[in-house]
């Protein structure tokens, strides 16, 4: 455990900050997303895996990327990726399947395409970002305070 004499200052004030950004995050997702929060994250997890190669080179990332190149991923990286019991995972994503999320595919799953402009992905991933930059710009904030 950090030593309490070295921690900032405002570490509370900011803790407040992130938890009240994770709040809004959590309505945002639970608002937009037929899916509970634990769907969600095996939803993002399957995502991430399969246009994660996309973070190195977002220049990419014009258009939606074909089928071939969003790679499938297993439920058992899934399931090692959020960390939660193999079996829940499995669950949850038969869930995603059933609801069009996802499709099964040679090698594991995919997000159905385009992704962005799937269900209302456009509507969580906008409002994430204005959360994540007023997160952002609270946090430079309070080190002024």
């Amino acid at each position: 455990m950090p030593d309490a004499a070295v921690l900032p200052d405002n570490l509370r004030y900011k803790g407040l900050i992130v938890c009240e950004a994770l709040s809004r995050l959590c309505r945002l997702i639970t608002d937009n997303f037929d899916c509970d929060l634990e769907c969600f994250a095996c939803y993002l997890a399957v995502i991430s895996a399969n246009l994660g190669r996309y973070a190195r080179a977002p220049e990419a990332l014009d258009g939606p990327p074909p089928a071939e190149q969003r790679l499938p991923v297993s439920r058992r990286a899934i399931a090692a990726s959020v960390g939660l019991p193999r079996e829940t995972v499995r669950r949850k994503l038969i869930e995603l399947v059933e609801k069009g999320h996802l499709q099964e595919v040679r090698g594991g799953l995919r997000a159905v395409a385009p992704v962005l402009e799937h269900a209302d992905n456009l509507r969580i991933v906008l409002g994430a970002i204005r959360t994540f930059e007023r997160a952002a710009g609270d946090l430079r904030a309070s080190d002024d305070r």
